[in-house]
Order: C-alpha cells, then structure tokens, then sequence
C-alpha cells in the first residue's frame, strides 16, 4: 500500500463513523494488517483522535467554512476533519505534510475541485491557532446533555480535569499469568526486550511504548493478558480463594474472570458466560492461550437457567453506558443520556437475577465502567433495599489504601490514573 494508505483508512473510518455510527474498531481492525506497521499507530492515532476531539475540531473548522459544515458528504468532511486534528493536536506531522496528503486524498476520493478547497482550507487552519468557544460541550466534545451531568455532578473545573485526564494516553497495563512464569521473570523477559515495566500491583504492570499487544513477548505462549487498572482492582475485591466457586455472567473479553482464577492459583472453578456464542469465543480464545480451565457458555445474565452451582462468588459487571472509558471510546462521548436512561433498569435486573446463586455467606461484585450515580451505587441501593439478606461491604478491606477513598464502595475516575470505574462488594449475610 502507498505511503497515505493510513490516512486514507482513517479518513475513511471518521465518515463511518461520522455517517453511520459505526466504532472506529469495526472499520480498522481488519485493514490495519495491510498497513506497513510504521503506519499503523498513525492510522490509529488520527483515527481515534480526529473523533475524541470532533466537536472541537468542528468549531475551528466552520471558521474556514462559511457555508457551514453540513453542506459537505462524509469523506471530503472527513479529509478535513483529520487533517485539522494533524494540525492542532499531533506536533510531530510538519503543517506542510498534512496539507499536502490531505490534498492527495481529496484528489483521490473526491474532485480536484474539492482538492483545492481542502489546499485552501488546511493552509489557512496551518497559519492560525487553535480556537476554544468556552462552552464546555464542545471544548471537550461531549453531548451537551453528558457535559451538563458531568457539570452538575463534579462541577465545571474537575469535569474538565477528568476531561483532560481521559485525552492522556496511558502505558498498557498487563497481568501476568503466575501459574506460567513469576512476575520476577516475567519483568527480565520484558527487559531483555528493551520494555521497561512498572509494577503497579502484585502481578500488574505497567508498560510503556509497549506496541502491537500480539507482538509482546510471550503473548502466544499465554504468559498474560491485558487488563486496566481499575478493572484488577475489582478482581481484588472480590478475592477469589482456591477451592471456591465463581460465576462470571457478563464475561467478555474475560479478562476479570482470567484475573481472579489467576489470582485463585487455578484452584477454583469458574463460569463465564455472555450474550452471544462471538463474545463467548473471546473468552474462550483467552481462556486457551492463557491454559485457564474455565467453564464457558452462551447465555444472556437476565436468563434464569445458568448451568451453575451455588456459587461462593459472583462477578457481576453489567452493560452500562461507558462513560468511564472515554479514553478508550471515543464514539461515546457523542451520547446523549436519554439513550441511556434505560440502563439502571436493566443492571437492576441482571443483580436481581445472578444474586440467586449465591450462597449464603458468598460475596456478589457489581461493577460497572461508568462513573454515573445512577448506574452505580443508585442501583446497589435500589437492590440493598429489597433484599435485606445482602449487605456491603467496605472496599478498604480488600484494596490498597491509595486507592480507597471515603466510601464503602469505589468509584475511580480518569485522574486517578485508571479508567472511569466503579465497583461495590455485596456479602449475601443468610
């Protein structure tokens, strides 16, 4: 492929996106492979970049725009909403070279008419600043309705600081698979490679400029899986024992039920279930890299027929609106609250339905990767209320004290250095 096939691809993925909905994910994980791998981080970067900040971008843009934005189809729109991205937010691409590859593109794609628009666009946006409208929503490129709760909840100044912790990008964080290698030895493998690792936590680390995920040492011989921060430290609160039973009913990719039958020395016996036989496969495929015994099985949590045991713990992280994962999703930023507001219903009904397994004595972990009350601690209330057999129980119990805070449960935010979190420990008393 020719040196623009990156931008290109993520041209190509921001009209998607921008015409369709459709995640960035779904159109670059299958063209990225053809993408000589020097242009891969671009693809992404751009791609993922150009929507993370596409409110803003498209505030400057109207500026060079004076019959407005909606005038424009997806791709010549898409060609300039990159290049603008290029321009203002990735310091090392010279003004000279957006210009001329987003001029390329437009050839390519659109009309040498088009083409001379863009030229004339792009080098102007190059001779000017980066303009701010002082409106929070656009600022940040929110939905105007998740930037006013976010205001209302943390007021303006923190909800942009969380805004502008969810831009930084993060080391990859790994837990390694101690039933194969410790993480003594693990950290000298990724030494002897020229990765520098952090440990973070017992067998969680931290990687800087880690690359491909496929391509770290001992990926194919299952010697860890990735998993954030804040989602370890659920696995952690939950403390699954050897000999113990576990049910996973909101599974994929598996990553909390490979960490917490990890963290039981492969003494336990686990149940991992999700929606679909694909989501399923995932943990499957996990599951056999890793060479974790784990039950798995296609069934929907709000079912009531999970071919399971009574159970000693239960891992109950349920659909939510993502708010938390900003950083990682940058589509979600676009929602608005009343495609959500379903949601506390439906997470409800799933803890109503998994907490039937539980024996008496057993301990359920509801968790969520959004940082809205009402899907979080609103929802363990409504359930604490109608079941007085189950009580909660105080995450500094089980959790570093730099992490706890001044709640029974957990809620984490991006500048705490984790994805957006929250996690609660229910003990079912009789």
């Amino acid at each position: 492929m020719n040196a623009n096939a990156g931008r290109e691809l993520a041209v190509r993925a921001v009209a998607s996106f921008t015409e369709k909905g459709t995640f960035l994910s779904d159109r670059l994980e299958s063209r990225l492979g053809e993408l000589a791998p020097v242009d891969r981080g671009l693809c992404t970067e751009i791609a993922y970049g150009t929507v993370e900040r596409l409110r803003l971008i498209d505030y400057n843009l109207a500026h060079f725009l004076h019959a407005g934005l909606a005038r424009f189809e997806p791709i010549p729109l898409a060609i300039l909403r990159t290049a603008l991205y290029q321009l203002y937010f990735l310091e090392r691409v010279p003004a000279y070279s957006v210009c001329d590859e987003a001029v390329e593109l437009a050839k390519k794609l659109c009309s040498r008419k088009v083409s001379g628009l863009v030229n004339a666009v792009v080098r102007r946006a190059g001779r000017e600043k980066l303009r701010l409208s002082g409106k929070f929503a656009v600022d940040c490129s929110l939905s105007d309705s998740l930037a006013e709760r976010l205001c209302a909840l943390f007021g303006e100044k923190e909800a942009r600081v969380m805004m502008d912790a969810a831009l930084r990008r993060r080391p990859l964080t790994v837990v390694v698979n101690n039933m194969k290698i410790s993480t003594e030895d693990y950290c000298n493998l990724l030494k002897q490679n020229g990765i520098i690792p952090t440990v973070i936590e017992e067998n969680l680390l931290e990687l800087p400029n880690a690359g491909a995920v496929p391509g770290l040492p001992g990926f194919s011989e299952g010697l860890f899986h990735v998993q954030d921060t804040a989602s370890f430290l659920a696995c952690e609160l939950l403390e699954l024992r050897p000999g113990e039973r576990c049910g996973d009913f909101c599974a994929a990719p598996g990553g909390k039920s490979f960490t917490s039958f990890g963290r039981a020395q492969g003494r336990a016996e686990l149940w991992a279930f999700d929606l679909s036989e694909k989501k399923v496969r995932l943990i499957r495929e996990g599951a056999k890299r890793l060479g974790y015994p784990i039950h798995t099985s296609a069934h929907s949590a709000k079912e009531t027929d999970h071919p399971v045991p009574e159970l000693d713990k239960i891992i109950c992280d349920v659909p939510c609106s993502g708010f938390g994962v900003l950083g990682k999703k940058p589509e979600i930023r676009y929602k608005e609250l009343a495609e959500v507001e379903r949601l506390p219903e439906i997470q409800l009904e799933i803890l109503e339905n998994v907490s039937r397994y539980l024996r008496p004595g057993g301990a359920l972990l509801y968790s969520t990767c959004t940082i809205l009350p009402e899907e979080n601690r609103a929802v363990v209330d409504r359930f604490l209320s109608a079941h007085p057999e189950f009580t909660l129980v105080p995450c500094r119990k089980y959790l570093p004290e730099r992490f706890c805070k001044e709640t029974e449960d957990l809620t984490l935010l991006p500048q705490d250095g984790t994805d957006g979190f929250y996690m609660a420990r229910l003990r079912r008393v009789k």
